[in-house]
C-alpha cells in the first residue's frame, strides 16, 4: 500500500514497532546480546560500554540510535567513530586501544566488524567483548565475538537480508525493549525521521519487505 499521508506513515511505523519480522530469527546472537544488555539494567553486570560505528551515514545513524536508547537507562557509555583518513573503514586497532584506555569491557559495533577477526582478537586479549551488528557479507572466518547479528550469515533464519546497519541497530533495541518488558511504542522517540531518511538515501535500502 502506498504511503500518501502522515497517517499512513504512522500506521506503518506502528506495525513495524509491534511486529515486523521475528527479531529472534537473527540467529541466536540477538538473544545472547540482549541477555547481556538486560543485566546492565538489573545491576548484575557493571561495565563500561562503547557504541562503535563506521564513519558513513548508515554507521553514524546506527550509533546515534543505539547510543540514545541505551543512555535512557544506563550511564556508563561512550561512542566512537573512526577517523576515515587515519583509521579507514571498520574496527581499528586504534579504536580498540582507545576503548581499553577508557576502561571499556563491551563494544557494540554497528555497520562493521563481520570481517574484523584480528581487531576483535586484539580486543579479546584486552578483556573486551564485542557484539557485532553488521549487514555486510562475512568472510571465510568469523570474528570471535561475544555475539554476532548479521542477516547475511549462512545459518541466519531472518527472512530479509538487506537490512541496513541502522535497521539492525533498531532490531537490537527492539529485542532489548521486549526483554525489558517495556511497551513497543516507546521506541518511536529513538527512531526519528532524520536517522532513517538519511541512511536509506545513502544506502538505497529497500523498506518494502519490512513493512508488508
Amino acid at each position: 500500500m502506498p504511503l500518501k499521508t502522515q497517517d499512513d506513515v504512522k500506521k506503518m511505523m506502528g506495525t513495524l514497532l509491534r511486529y515486523g519480522y521475528n527479531i529472534g530469527e537473527i540467529k541466536d546472537g540477538i538473544k545472547i546480546a540482549t541477555d547481556r544488555a538486560k543485566q546492565l539494567e538489573n545491576g548484575e553486570n557493571n561495565e563500561n560500554i562503547c557504541v562503535y560505528g563506521d564513519y558513513d551515514v548508515d554507521g553514524a545513524s546506527a550509533v546515534a540510535l543505539v547510543y540514545s536508547y541505551l543512555s535512557s537507562f544506563y550511564d556508563d557509555l561512550v561512542y566512537y567513530i573512526p577517523d576515515r583518513t587515519e583509521e579507514g573503514y571498520g574496527v581499528s586497532f586504534k579504536g580498540v586501544d582507545e576503548a581499553d584506555a577508557e576502561g571499556v569491557t563491551l563494544i557494540i559495533c554497528l555497520d562493521c566488524g563481520i570481517k574484523a577477526t584480528e581487531e576483535i582478537a586484539w580486543a579479546n586479549d584486552k578483556g573486551i567483548d564485542f557484539i557485532v551488528c553488521d549487514h555486510h557479507l562475512p568472510g571465510k572466518e568469523l570474528p570471535k565475538a561475544y555475539a554476532i547479528l548479521d542477516p547475511k550469515l549462512s545459518d541466519c533464519y531472518y527472512p530479509y537480508d538487506e537490512l541496513s546497519a541502522c535497521g539492525i541497530g533498531f532490531k537490537l533495541i527492539q529485542a532489548l525493549q521486549k526483554k525489558r518488558e517495556r511497551p513497543a511504542d516507546e521506541l518511536r522517540q529513538y527512531f526519528p525521521k532524520s536517522y532513517t531518511d538519511n541512511e536509506i538515501k545513502e544506502k538505497m535500502v529497500s523498506l518494502a519487505a519490512q513493512y508488508k
